[in-house]
């Protein structure tokens, strides 16, 4: 028996020739077909309108992932808005991109807002108000790594 170290070892990419030779040409795959489960969880998650809705996701944390995620929620929410707005009249709804919010880094003032006290030689007594993420998604979607 001969023995041979992996590391000399080709791989043998004679199949896919076609498929890497044609690269730039492939159509790009639909959202939601490289994960059809995590698809089918957003697609529920999106047609639930109780409120408040929660939906976790186990999955690598980076920036792709949730940007892979916001794009179903997208694709799925501006679906059912599609299916509403055909069983109504047209002229009644505007179809609009939901509002996704999604913040890298969550700190209590990020999520929840801010209110400082207005400024000692203002007349006017206004209180400044940052809003948090929560406020800023409101009847929309919060995308978090957490």
């Amino acid at each position: 028996m001969h023995e041979e170290s992996w590391r000399t070892l080709i791989p043998d990419y004679t199949p896919y020739r076609n498929v890497l030779e044609n690269y730039n040409e492939l159509a790009p795959a639909d959202t939601g077909l490289l994960q059809p489960r995590l698809a089918d969880a957003v697609r529920r998650f999106t047609a639930i309108t109780i409120q408040p809705r929660v939906l976790r996701v186990t999955a690598p944390d980076n920036k792709i992932y949730r940007d892979y995620v916001i794009e179903l929620l997208t694709k799925y929410e501006q679906e059912r808005i599609q299916k509403q707005t055909s069983q109504q009249s047209l002229e009644q709804s505007s179809i609009t991109d939901p509002i996704v919010v999604t913040s890298e880094y969550v700190t209590e003032q990020s999520l929840f807002g801010t209110v400082y006290p207005p400024s000692s030689d203002a007349k006017v007594v206004t209180y400044n108000v940052k809003h948090g993420l929560i406020h800023q998604a409101n009847n929309g979607y919060l995308v978090l790594s957490v």
